[in-house]
């Protein structure tokens, strides 16, 4: 467990989200893996297969109604409809995510991540609260 800690400790933000991506695209059965947040996204298939497996169960089932498009724009729209509904639609257009905008589509994915973990409880670990000043001089 602690090698795993250090392991994600040396990762960059984009490779822990990356990871998690992967996870989530796992739970679920879709076979695609991320190794970035431009090419691996184009399509919008990794996106919709995402939102599948984040969606809460009082926010409704999202389907993968948006595969059947063939325009990638329009694709990627119907992906951000998705988003919308369990409102995790920020940062990314469609454009942004047809043309591989890194920035914008990590900031998307960050966002997603932060709302909806969507992870299974760990169990053995001991949460320990902090203060604010203990925070402060943990992050200086």
């Amino acid at each position: 467990e602690f090698d795993i800690l250090v392991l994600l400790l040396a990762m960059s933000p984009e490779e822990i989200l990356c990871r998690w991506v992967n996870y989530q695209l796992n739970k679920v059965g879709c076979k695609r893996v991320v190794k970035n947040f431009t090419h691996d996204i184009k399509d919008s298939e990794v996106y919709a297969h995402l939102l599948v497996a984040v969606c809460p169960e009082d926010k409704g089932p999202i389907g993968l109604d948006p595969l059947n498009i063939q325009d990638l724009t329009k694709r990627a729209e119907m992906v951000l409809d998705n988003a919308e509904m369990i409102d995790a639609r920020s940062f990314v257009r469609a454009h942004d995510i047809v043309n591989g905008n890194q920035k914008l589509n990590l900031a998307f994915v960050a966002n997603l991540f932060n709302m909806y973990p969507a992870m299974d409880a760990v169990e053995g670990f001991e949460i320990i609260e902090e203060t604010r000043e203990e925070k402060t001089m943990r992050n200086w």
